[in-house]
């Protein structure tokens, strides 16, 4: 699937817990990760995000998305 071997990071303020999101994520073959590094593909932001850690993602070139988007692509 989308996310089997796929780093995520879930920042700022969800509708949901985060741990329902990691535990799709997870289920989806994706690996939930606590800090954007070079093997992060998708920083899943909800409100309040910290510029530092978008600006982080953005330089390395992960993919910003939100809540709406990871949806989708859970499916």
């Amino acid at each position: 699937g989308l996310f089997a071997g796929v780093g995520c990071v879930l920042t700022g303020t969800l509708s949901r817990p985060r741990g329902e999101y990691a535990k799709r994520i997870e289920a989806a073959g994706g690996i939930v990760q606590s800090a954007v590094t070079s093997k992060t593909r998708y920083l899943i932001a909800g409100a309040n995000v910290g510029a530092t850690k978008t600006a982080k993602a953005r330089a390395l070139g992960t993919e910003v998305i939100d809540e709406a988007r990871l949806l989708e692509l859970l499916g």
